[in-house]
């Protein structure tokens, strides 16, 4: 019965404690620990129907929803995007088929980018196999944006894994994870992200946070 406001704040707070204190940021000198940041959110229910809600995040988490939880962590200003998608079960313990449907086809393609993001491939590459799957599942109604951005000092800066993006990756080369899917009629979606790197025979990713459904489906 906490709302997603209460959510964000804790782990916000948590994260922050256990990053910052694996630092030497003491003192006060100057430009001493610039661009060093961690923020979590989360939205819960009709707002996870939404690519960038504008809504306050404050909702009573309960059954039969779809949680958010995203987090963005920086150090001396590099640093990236973790985002994961719960599904909570309703009153009787079942999970809706439709979010159980848009979860599995969404976390499949966050691995076939990782399977994909090598180099030499290139993005609009990425972005139709994406967008192919999706479509062969019959979620294409559910499509709002691409399924990646450029991820570095801008945070969001080109290239992006997009249809109309032709560039060629090379190894190193950073990209989030966001092969989304949101529908705002029935108040759910499942928009994920990670920080993938560019390797030499696929893609890796920086955080260690499960994409299983033993972690991400619960129940209160």
């Amino acid at each position: 019965d906490v709302t997603d406001f209460e959510v964000a704040e804790a782990a916000t707070v948590w994260g922050t404690n256990e990053m910052l204190s694996g630092l030497d940021l003491a003192g006060g000198q100057p430009h001493h620990g610039v661009g060093t940041s961690l923020h979590v959110g989360c939205r819960v229910g009709p707002l996870c129907g939404y690519p960038h809600p504008n809504q306050p995040r404050f909702a009573r988490i309960s059954r039969g929803q779809s949680l958010q939880v995203d987090g963005a962590a920086h150090i001396g200003g590099p640093g990236g995007e973790n985002y994961r998608m719960f599904v909570i079960a309703d009153q009787a313990g079942k999970f809706d088929p439709h979010h159980i449907k848009l979860w599995e086809v969404s976390q499949r393609c966050c691995d076939m980018q990782v399977e994909m993001q090598k180099e030499g491939a290139v993005c609009s590459d990425i972005a139709y196999a994406s967008h192919k799957y999706q479509v062969e599942q019959g979620v294409q109604k559910y499509v709002y944006h691409r399924p990646g951005h450029g991820a570095g000092w801008e945070g969001h800066q080109l290239p992006e894994l997009s249809l109309g993006d032709h560039t060629t990756l090379v190894r190193g080369m950073c990209f989030s994870e966001e092969p989304g899917l949101f529908d705002p009629e029935t108040g759910c979606g499942f928009n994920w992200s990670d920080t993938v790197v560019t390797g030499l025979k696929s893609g890796y990713r920086m955080s260690r946070v499960p994409y299983s459904k033993e972690y991400l489906f619960i129940k209160l």
